[in-house]
C-alpha cells in the first residue's frame, strides 16, 4: 500500500531515519501509524512558498525510505512551530514550501 505525497508515493511500511545538520543520525522512527499520520497530514496542509524567504535551517532533516532502503523523500523538520507564511514544523527545500503541520515527531 502507498501513501501519496504531493509528488511522492510513500510505501506504508517505511521508516523514517531522522539526521541533525552534522548530519548525524538522531533517531529512527518504524511506527507505520505514525508515519501514515505525518503523509496524511502532509498531504492535505495548506503550504506557502519559502522561495523569496531568509530563515534558519531546520533542526532535522527527514529521510523517509523504503523497506527495501530506497529513498523516497526528504523534509526539514523545526523543533519549534515556525511562521513561514504558515505555522507549522515542516519544510520541503525541494520545493521551497513549508507545510501546515506542527505534528511532534516522537522523538526525545
Amino acid at each position: 500500500q502507498l501513501i501519496s505525497t504531493k509528488r511522492r508515493k510513500v510505501p506504508v511500511q517505511s521508516v523514517i531515519f531522522i539526521y541533525s545538520a552534522a548530519p548525524t543520525l538522531v533517531d529512527t522512527i518504524e511506527d507505520e501509524e505514525f508515519i501514515d499520520k505525518l503523509v496524511k497530514e502532509l498531504n492535505k496542509a495548506t503550504t506557502e512558498s519559502t522561495a523569496n524567504m531568509d530563515f534558519e535551517s531546520p533542526d532535522y532533516e527527514l529521510v523517509f525510505k523504503s523497506a527495501k532502503d530506497k529513498k523516497i523523500l526528504n523534509i526539514g523538520y523545526f523543533k519549534k512551530v515556525m511562521y513561514l507564511g504558515v505555522k507549522g514544523r515542516y519544510w520541503n527545500e525541494d520545493e521551497d514550501l513549508m507545510y501546515q503541520v506542527d505534528l511532534e515527531l516522537p522523538i526525545d
